[in-house]
């Protein structure tokens, strides 16, 4: 979305749009912002992101996102590597905190979102998907 769409008019803002990756323009610009990140945040339950937020892990971003099944099942309820977030806590409450976390807190927390994923990868991937494919063909 851009600036106009979601009504920002401060200038320290940035809005890039969709950034498609198949566009080597773009996707350079993606993985540059990924990379100098200091946060993840998607708390939209509809377009959650899997994909994206495990990525942004990978390269160390602690999290804020909402706690969706497939996250909460896959990583737990409880995750130290950033927040849930719920209907008590404001958004901006846990970015500040996030932030005012001390260099070291920052670095565990960092370290902790990518070494939750850090096997994840396609070959690994495949085998899953294809192990997990095997073991339903076998109860049929």
């Amino acid at each position: 979305m851009s600036d106009k769409e979601l009504g920002i008019e401060e200038e320290w803002i940035n809005c890039h749009g969709y950034l498609h990756k198949d566009i080597d323009k773009e996707n350079q610009l993606y993985y540059h912002l990924l990379m100098g990140a200091k946060l993840f945040v998607n708390t939209t339950r509809q377009w959650a992101g899997y994909s994206s937020t495990i990525e942004a892990m990978y390269y160390g971003c602690p999290v804020i996102v909402s706690p969706y099944s497939d996250f909460t099942a896959e990583f737990g309820t409880n995750i130290g590597f950033g927040f849930y977030k719920d209907e008590e806590t404001s958004l901006s409450d846990l970015i500040q905190r996030i932030f005012s976390l001390s260099v070291e807190e920052y670095r565990v927390m960092s370290r902790q979102a990518h070494d939750m994923v850090a096997d994840y990868n396609w070959d690994n991937y495949v085998d899953a998907f294809l192990t997990d494919l095997n073991e339903k063909q076998s109860v049929q």
